[in-house]
């Protein structure tokens, strides 16, 4: 029996469905798991391995290539300085796996080619951000009728999957980070959409996150100063329209404070990680990092603040390559200044940056699933709003 391209190519872009579903459902990707190999790391290896095959002959974009290799370089001389400092294979490992998902930025750049490929993820995103929401406030209306219903989440507690607020029923889910994600793709223009936001918007409040309250609103934030720095002429309804965000900020901040209740316990964490890794610093490790798999100072394996992870293991040069992906959208659109929805996919990845100042999102599967997304996004959108200007400057003439 012969297989047509056609067969190859409807298996595949079911597969990558599932794939996309498995990232955006299941949190750290720990649910489904035998030992130590997850369901997660099965779908990365078979769909790269997959795309490899049968893409083979695909021209791949140069920059994409040029990125992939400062990234795997990066990964291998933290390995080495981690190893050469007397870490363990295991411990590297730990530390390299949950990185290695940026290396879907060249599966995911064979797979997503057109706009009805963006349209369809953006799709999925919405579908999963509604089915984790559902599930929530499901949860919560249970609680409300038998309390000891949270007694059986006690599992995921325990394997770090959510983490509850006090000893009320309001808990934090890993897979929430994409009900942040999904309110920056909704187009927001019909009833439907409308409701839809309003839905993820109240999930998203009654997590008590500060982190996610700070990466949804902060993004609009920036965006808003950029245009009117940017603009030649500073329009009056921008600037009302920031002065009005940072007014009700101050009015509302107070009570988003007092509503999220005493987070002194997470905080002391967080104080506690800087001040190790400021302990820990040395004149060589301030540019190289100790390496991957190197705890010395450190009381946990993986910080809550991204970038004094990448600081402790990567060091500056470490920093530097982690933001080529933001400067790269950045560019993106500020000079190509494409289409409404590279806005969109631009605050999708800033706000995984910014929840990267209070949770580890940056240096792992889920917030590198957007980046990649997002990047390949606007690529495409980039290039087709330009075949379509080329066209018309042909039909003027």
């Amino acid at each position: 029996m012969i297989i047509s391209d056609a067969h190859i190519n409807k298996f595949l872009k079911g597969y990558f469905v599932f794939v996309l579903l498995e990232l955006f459902l299941l949190g750290s990707g720990q649910l489904i798991r035998y030992h130590s190999l997850t369901l997660r790391m099965v779908n990365f290896v078979l769909l790269t391995v997959f795309c490899l095959v049968f893409f083979r002959k695909v021209n791949i974009k140069g920059e994409y290539l040029v990125m992939f290799y400062i990234f795997l370089s990066s990964l291998v001389l933290s390995g080495l300085i981690g190893f050469f400092n007397g870490a363990s294979l295991s411990a590297i490992f730990i530390d390299v796996k949950p990185l290695l998902f940026f290396i879907y930025l060249i599966p995911f750049s064979l797979l997503i080619r057109t706009s009805t490929d963006i349209d369809r993820i953006i799709k999925i995103i919405k579908i999963a951000a509604l089915i984790l929401a559902g599930l929530y406030f499901l949860y919560l209306t249970l609680y409300l009728i038998y309390p000891v219903i949270r007694f059986g989440l006690s599992l995921l507690e325990i394997n770090g999957e959510i983490f509850f607020r006090a000893n009320g029923p309001f808990f934090f889910y890993k897979g929430f980070f994409f009900i942040m994600i999904s309110i920056f793709l909704i187009n927001k223009r019909t009833i439907m959409d409308k409701i839809v936001l309003f839905i993820l918007l109240l999930a998203i409040l009654l997590t008590m996150t500060r982190g996610l309250y700070l990466a949804l609103a902060a993004p609009f934030f920036f965006l808003g100063f950029i245009n009117i720095v940017s603009s030649k002429r500073i329009k009056l309804s921008n600037l009302i329209t920031l002065i009005t965000f940072l007014i009700l900020a101050g009015i509302f901040l107070p009570m988003i404070l007092q509503w999220i209740g005493n987070k002194s316990t997470s905080d002391a964490i967080r104080i506690a990680a800087i001040h190790n890794v400021n302990e820990a610093i040395t004149p060589l490790s301030l540019v190289m990092g100790h390496g991957f798999g190197v705890a010395a100072g450190v009381n946990r394996v993986h910080l809550e603040i991204s970038y004094y992870e990448i600081l402790h293991k990567q060091g500056i040069v470490g920093l530097l390559v982690w933001c080529i992906p933001l400067l790269y959208c950045f560019r993106k659109l500020v000079r190509d200044q494409t289409e409404k929805l590279d806005k969109r996919f631009f605050l999708a990845v800033l706000s995984v940056y910014i929840i990267s100042l209070t949770n580890p999102f940056i240096n792992s599967p889920l917030g590198l699933s957007v980046i990649v997304i997002a990047m390949i996004s606007m690529d495409i959108i980039y290039t087709q709003h330009q075949a379509q200007l080329n066209i018309e400057t042909e039909t003027n003439r």
